[in-house]
């Protein structure tokens, strides 16, 4: 098949719908409102990414079961049974998830006709505007697919590889390779990383028998557009009007950075964030009450699989989920425990200690964890190149313009309820992990060479934008509904 032709798109379209409809009827199944545009919407933007997600892990499921001869169809029959499954059961949960529910309110009519025009032709350039930045990437990933560096030293290796010679080639640590005898055991400078997306793309280039880098990226496009429909219609469900709702969607998606993600297709970079939107979106509509707690165990489990320092966002997930649904009583002791604990391991110089056969150490001079690696803690100084790489470069365009007293202002209006202080935490863990990786680890020459501290800060800045978006637009009633 040629890439552009007809059987090329019913191919690569049949491979991206399957899991989308899976993902997208497991949300419609755990939400608990009525059915409308921006729930079918909302869930099929989710359902993208936990669809392709659980798609990848069928396939590893089955690669270790030893079905690697037939794994793509049979994963897709998994996925269909999976999808058929949870179809029919969410049509006999129809009349249960009929009680009454929010709906979406409706925007109030505008003061005259004028600012109701303005209203629409905002509106209007935004979804053009958004059209127009998708038209000029969508160019860049099917007319001239790009080959940047990390997706071929990390992850794009092992779906190539897979494609031409079989899901059964092992990858090994570089010394295991060169003493290894077997011809196909094969070795890579991230060997250890999750298999998540190179799963992906070989599920998109196997059904073409041959590798595509094409339809190998082409999650990376639909990704993207994922994460700008779960923005927007996040806004929408929480009673943000479509003016509001555009507005946070320009902002948001506006940065530089974000479209250059999706046109180096291969990067995990974009992915975890638009896994890191799926979870707050997620989140917020749990702690609003109409949303399943298990649609948000989904999410992290996908951002927990993407990178090895997705277990790391799955801590700071997890601050987040405690300080917003945790009583009172409950939080103040994990932050009592938390500062003792803290204060003997600066006392004794750290502990070192070995659970389920693995090493861990932990001191002030050196943290060791099994799959996130050993980093020497020393203090680098790494503010300067931070300012250059995050403001002074045009990589983020309005975002720290906007974004920073918004997120005070939310903070500050929310302050006391579970939605501030989720917010609050998601910010000062997610803002802390970077500064401790930036300034005490080696990866201050990551922040230096200006290579990836803005890949990192977008793993939390549009999450976190869309939590400070739905507490500034959304309808007071819609988020209100939680313990303080």
């Amino acid at each position: 098949m040629v890439a552009g032709d007809a059987s090329w798109w019913l191919t690569a379209g049949s491979a991206l719908a399957l899991p989308t409809v899976c993902g997208a009827l497991v949300l419609l199944g755990l939400i608990r409102r009525s059915l409308n545009l921006s729930v079918l919407l909302w869930c099929l933007a989710g359902g993208h990414l936990l669809g392709l997600g659980l798609t990848a892990l069928i396939m590893a499921l089955l690669c270790r079961a030893g079905f690697g001869e037939n794994l793509l169809l049979l994963t897709s029959i998994v996925v269909l049974v999976i999808s058929v499954l949870v179809g029919l059961w969410v049509l006999r949960s129809k009349r249960r998830r009929e009680s009454p529910m929010f709906d979406l309110v409706p925007e109030i009519a505008a003061d005259s006709p004028w600012a109701l025009r303005f209203r629409q032709t905002f509106c209007w350039s935004v979804l053009l505007w958004s059209g127009l930045i998708l038209a000029l990437v969508s160019s860049e990933v099917l007319l001239r697919p790009l080959y940047p560096w990390d997706a071929w030293s990390a992850w794009s290796v092992k779906a190539r590889v897979w494609a031409e010679l079989g899901v059964g080639i092992d990858f090994v640590g570089f010394r295991q390779w060169l003493a290894h005898p077997d011809a196909a055991v094969f070795t890579n400078e991230a060997w250890n990383y999750p298999e998540t997306l190179p799963l992906v793309q070989l599920w998109m280039t196997g059904w073409l028998k041959v590798w595509d880098p094409v339809a190998a990226n082409l999650p990376w496009l639909t990704g993207g557009l994922s994460m700008m429909v779960l923005i927007y219609h996040s806004c929408r469900l929480f009673g943000a009007g479509p003016l509001a709702s555009s507005v946070a969607l320009f902002l948001l998606t506006s940065a530089p950075i974000l479209t250059t993600q999706m046109a180096l297709a291969g990067y995990a970079d974009l992915w975890l964030s638009a896994s890191m939107v799926l979870f707050v979106a997620c989140l917020t509509a749990w702690i609003a009450g109409w949303l399943s707690p298990a649609a948000l165990c989904l999410s992290l489990g996908l951002i927990g699989s993407l990178k090895l320092e997705g277990l790391i966002w799955v801590l700071v997930c997890a601050a987040a989920i405690a300080a917003s649904r945790l009583p009172a009583q409950i939080r103040l002791g994990m932050l009592i425990a938390g500062g003792v604990v803290t204060l003997i391991w600066w006392v004794v110089d750290g502990f070192s200690f070995s659970a389920a056969g693995l090493e861990f150490v932990l001191t002030p001079q050196l943290i060791e964890i099994p799959y996130l690696g050993r980093h020497p803690l020393a203090f680098s100084n790494q503010l300067g190149s931070l300012f250059t790489a995050l403001i002074e470069l045009p990589n983020w365009h309005l975002v720290w313009v906007f974004g920073a007293p918004a997120a005070g202002l939310a903070i500050w209006r929310w302050k006391g309820t579970a939605q501030g202080r989720g917010l609050s935490a998601f910010l000062l863990t997610g803002l802390g992990f970077l500064f401790v990786l930036f300034f005490f680890t080696q990866a201050a020459a990551w922040a230096e060479s200006m290579t990836a501290s803005n890949r990192l800060a977008l793993h939390l800045v549009p999450a976190a934008g869309l939590w400070v978006a739905l507490l500034l637009v959304g309808q007071h009633s819609f988020l209100y509904n939680s313990r303080r």
